[in-house]
Formats: C-alpha cells, sequence, structure tokens
C-alpha cells in the first residue's frame, strides 16, 4: 500500500538532493597515483580483509532476512497450542548474536569470534 508513495518520495528526495549539492560541481579529478598511495595507507593501517569479517558480515545479512521473513516463514510455525508467536524480533535480534559465541575465530584459533572479555571491555551494562 505505501510502496509507491515511498518509492516517489525516495526518488523526489534524491533528485532535489543530486540537483542542490551534485548538478553544479565540476568534478576535477584525483591522480591515480594518490589514490593508489590512499589505498595502500589505508589497507596498511586496517589490514587484509579476514574470514571473521565475512562471516560477522553473513550473520548480519542473516539477521535482517531473518527480520524480514520472521512474520512469513518463522513465526507462523513457531506458536503456541493456542496459536500465540513464540518468536518475536527481540529473539531475532538475539540468535545471531549467540551465534557469534559460537563460530570459531581463524584470526584468533581456539577463540570464538565474540568472546565475553570482550563483551565486558567494548560495552557499558
Amino acid at each position: 500500500f505505501a510502496s509507491p508513495i515511498s518509492l516517489v518520495t525516495l526518488l523526489l528526495a534524491y533528485a532535489v538532493l543530486y540537483l542542490r549539492y551534485v548538478c553544479g560541481l565540476k568534478f576535477r579529478g584525483i591522480e591515480r597515483e594518490v589514490l593508489e598511495s590512499e589505498y595502500e595507507d589505508l589497507l596498511r593501517e586496517v589490514g587484509p580483509f579476514s574470514r571473521d569479517e565475512a562471516i560477522a558480515g553473513a550473520i548480519q545479512v542473516l539477521q535482517i532476512a531473518m527480520l524480514i521473513l520472521r512474520p512469513f516463514a518463522i513465526s507462523p510455525f513457531v506458536t503456541t497450542p493456542s496459536g500465540e508467536n513464540m518468536v518475536n524480533d527481540a529473539t531475532i535480534a538475539c540468535m545471531p548474536a549467540l551465534l557469534l559465541f559460537f563460530v570459531p575465530s581463524v584470526v584468533r584459533p581456539g577463540q570464538a569470534l565474540l568472546t565475553w572479555p570482550v563483551v565486558h571491555e567494548k560495552l557499558d551494562f
């Protein structure tokens, strides 16, 4: 019902922002050598893309897909005998987070992608 309105609003907002900020700009360009040196500096600082990062990203995509599909593919099959849903958005949000504690890490062998000491160090409870 709201999809056509949302699409028109998105296109209108894009057009206004493009005409306001991009249309009048003249791109002078960046030389290839400058881009390559910036890339090398960033790669040296951050390091290469690891399997752990790919798995964490895949788990995030899985979480988003489950949140979208929950009303159609998950909730109808996980109900009580009286017909009440046993899975809601909070359940879907917690499942991938728990999965991070069980998937083994390649960067830190013998540990999971997410460990409890890291959670206590990085997150304030």
